[in-house]
């Protein structure tokens, strides 16, 4: 298995190394931010969030700013992969949960939400992920992770377009009046 390395922390472009060689030290640690939240794995790849993401994240959280906050930092984060073309979303919807899945895997402190609000289906997938940024890292299955991405490069990107997220918007705008 290959680690992709940033440039910016080894000063040099381009270097892909395998697991187990000798690299410095400070490259092999599991980099720990501010604030308590953490990046989860080694895995530079598309399933984890970047670095920016979850120190902005932090910043956010020192600043005493709400968990639904942090978390917009990974939704944000999301759309701009989808506007990137890294991956799609069958709905923006969908780009959302991804945005807060990943929220609650690196250890923002945003509850799952409350019984009867979704269905008992994402309501458990919720609680899932927020357990999940609550214990020690965890190996993810990369078969899995790599079948999950290649089911996301296959869905649109338009569920990222200015439109779909203002109609997302004023539709979630709607839900939230009539309750």
């Amino acid at each position: 298995m290959l680690i992709l390395l940033r440039t910016s922390e080894i000063g040099c472009s381009n270097l892909h190394a395998p697991r187990g060689s000798a690299l410095p030290s400070k490259i092999r640690q599991k980099p720990r931010l501010k604030a308590g939240i953490y990046a989860r794995s080694e895995n530079k790849g598309l399933t984890m969030p970047e670095q920016e993401t979850l120190r902005n994240a932090a910043k956010a959280k020192h600043e005493g700013k709400s968990p639904s906050t942090q978390a917009g930092e990974f939704v944000r984060e999301e759309i701009h992969h989808i506007r990137e073309g890294k991956h799609g979303a069958r709905s923006t919807k969908q780009a959302i949960a991804i945005g807060l899945s990943k929220a609650r895997r690196a250890g923002v402190n945003l509850k799952p939400p409350k019984k009867g609000w979704v269905s008992r289906r994402t309501s458990q997938a919720a609680k899932q992920d927020y357990a999940a940024g609550r214990r020690p890292n965890k190996k993810a299955s990369a078969s899995r992770s790599l079948a999950s991405l290649d089911a996301l490069r296959r869905e649109g990107k338009s569920s990222a377009s200015s439109s779909a997220l203002s109609r997302q918007a004023r539709k979630s705008a709607r839900s939230r009046a009539g309750r």
